[in-house]
């Protein structure tokens, strides 16, 4: 049965990509559902997904404490869960 896994990552301010670290069993599928402040994610895009991180690209530059919420499910459980 799959795994998810949700948390809030903080952005800086000005970043138009971020790297998440974390430990991921492959493959694994990554949603971004929420953003702080909201509205300011209007496109994004998830790739260079590894074993231990992934990358976020943003077209628009994160604002004054700025953050994601993301969703992370793979076939295993998670590591340290």
């Amino acid at each position: 049965m799959p795994a998810a896994a949700g948390r809030t990552v903080s952005v800086p301010m000005g970043a138009v990509s971020l790297t998440v670290a974390g430990v991921f069993v492959e493959p694994y599928q990554v949603s971004i559902v929420g953003s702080s402040p909201v509205g300011w994610v209007t496109d994004k895009d998830v790739r260079s997904k590894t074993a231990t991180s992934y990358l976020i690209d943003f077209t628009v530059p994160a604002p004054v404490d700025a953050s994601v919420d993301v969703i992370e499910v793979q076939a295993a459980p998670f590591e340290g869960v």
